[in-house]
């Protein structure tokens, strides 16, 4: 094989694709119990039937942005945008799902609807992902079908009696892995097309 040109497969950023699958699911744990904390205390002080859903999503979309925008500094200079818009994706995304646990639909149903609350989170990141990458359009079918993914695992665990904070990893591990790879993916593909844009540096978490 040419050294020179490596094959496409083998220039991906594996380190950033590392980190990105650990920092997620671990980051959604904290923002699993801190989000927890605030929802219920909403829920007592009867704030609305979904601010309780929509403030955990805040919280777990902060934790979670916070952890990936590290993860973003491999490629970008200030990823700190990414932080706000998961943080309000997540909101959305969280207030949809507290629609679902309304309504008691069925498998396929819960499916559909969690696939496009996902969507909302993967546009709000899109709006900003599409300053730093051609071809970012793709990061939204990405974010929903990892979350489908996903949702599906847990479905798998909600049979057992231990049902807990795995289901946390369950839901988080797949997209995790379909977003890093995609992420590395456009970020590829816009330094060979603009190799002055995009300065990769080694990841220092």
């Amino acid at each position: 094989m040419n050294k020179l040109n490596p094959k496409p497969f083998l220039r991906l950023d594996w380190a950033a694709i590392g980190w990105w699958v650990l920092v997620t699911p671990l980051s959604s744990l904290v923002g699993l119990i801190v989000g927890y904390i605030g929802a219920m205390l909403f829920a007592y002080w009867q704030l609305g039937d979904w601010t309780p859903y929509a403030l955990f999503g805040l919280v777990f979309g902060l934790t979670t942005g916070l952890a990936q925008s590290l993860v973003l500094g491999r490629w970008v200079a200030q990823p700190l945008g990414w932080i706000l818009a998961t943080a309000f994706g997540e909101a959305c995304n969280f207030a949809g799902l507290g629609f679902l646990f309304h309504i008691h639909g069925s498998l396929w149903d819960s499916l559909l609807i969690i696939g496009l609350t996902a969507s909302l989170l993967g546009f709000a990141q899109w709006l900003l992902l599409r300053r730093w990458v051609k071809n970012a359009i793709w990061w939204i079918p990405a974010t929903a079908s990892g979350k489908v993914i996903g949702a599906i695992f847990v479905a798998s665990l909600a049979a057992r009696s231990d049902f807990g904070f795995d289901a946390v990893i369950a839901l988080q591990t797949p997209s995790a892995l379909i977003t890093a790879a995609t992420l590395s993916v456009l970020f590829r593909d816009t330094q060979r097309l603009f190799p002055l844009a995009i300065s990769p540096k080694p990841l220092d978490l």
